[in-house]
């Protein structure tokens, strides 16, 4: 008998081809992955590309092997389904504490989140308008006058309310008032009257014209009344034929230069006199025409 021989050329195209030579009497038998059909006396071979290893029936599968991607291996949380290997279906599942859910459907573009609750996965929207401050990490409004200056009108000088806040400031009474002759001379408030000096008064000279002959008290008010700045240095000038000036305290202490002796000093005419506060209720006079 003799064995036939069967040649078989798989191409890219899916084609099998075969070629036996046979002479009869002979056994013809197949073995997979050929199969053998001896119906009706014609000898029928057919190819069973699923008995083969996957490596080989993936490659074997014609038109598929081309573009097929021959090997998707799966990771962690991570399966594939490779039915169709030109287009390996891929699939991930999320596990773990980092998935995070929102309680809106809609957001303003740029708007803050915040965590909602102490899960640690869902989120909110921020709301509110104006300037914002944390706590501790927590986000709220900041309170004007409480976490920063409100906004103010006008052009006084402010200082601290004692509320967070901020008030108008007083000239003469909160801060020396301003005067361009401060730095230049001896700025002048005429007096032709009784008079008792005010804060706006330091550095300043208190001047008695001499059309006044008539004798005038000016009175150095108490510190509890003006706290002038110690330092504060006023000037006296009694003008020519001008009547007799009394300078005087009240209650604190006016001390006369060289003597030491204290109390109310008077200023004749063509007198000046310099009244420099050495304490806050201790001041020092000196001049020409003081007794």
């Amino acid at each position: 008998m003799t064995t036939p021989t069967l040649k078989i050329k798989i191409t890219p195209a899916s084609k099998l081809r075969g070629k036996m030579d046979v002479r009869f009497p002979a056994n013809v038998e197949a073995s997979a992955p050929i199969l053998l059909d001896k119906s009706g006396g014609a000898y029928t071979f057919s190819f069973d590309a699923n008995s083969l290893s996957s490596t080989f029936a993936t490659a074997a599968q014609g038109a598929l092997a081309d573009t097929a991607i021959q090997s998707v291996v799966a990771g962690s949380n991570v399966t594939v389904d490779n039915t169709d290997p030109r287009n390996p279906v891929v699939s991930a599942s999320a596990s773990g504490t980092g998935d995070f859910s929102s309680n809106t459907s809609s957001s303003v573009d740029g708007e803050i989140v915040l965590f909602s609750g102490t899960g640690g996965k869902t989120g909110k929207r921020a709301t509110g308008s104006g300037l914002a401050k944390l706590t501790s990490g927590v986000l709220s409004a900041a309170s004007s006058g409480t976490d920063y200056a409100p906004a103010t009108s006008g052009t006084s000088i402010l200082k601290g309310n004692g509320s967070g806040g901020f008030s108008s400031a007083s000239a003469g009474t909160d801060y020396q008032a301003a005067d361009a002759q401060l730095f230049s001379n001896i700025p002048q408030n005429s007096q032709s009257a009784a008079y008792t000096l005010v804060a706006a008064d330091a550095q300043k000279h208190i001047y008695h014209p001499s059309a006044d002959t008539t004798a005038r008290v000016w009175t150095i008010p108490a510190n509890a009344s003006v706290a002038f700045p110690i330092g504060t240095t006023v000037v006296f000038i009694n003008d020519t034929s001008g009547g007799a000036i009394t300078i005087a305290i009240t209650s604190d202490t006016l001390v006369l230069a060289g003597a030491g002796t204290t109390g109310s000093r008077t200023l004749a005419a063509n007198g000046m006199a310099t009244a420099v506060k050495m304490t806050s209720t201790r001041w020092m006079i000196s001049g020409t025409g003081l007794t």
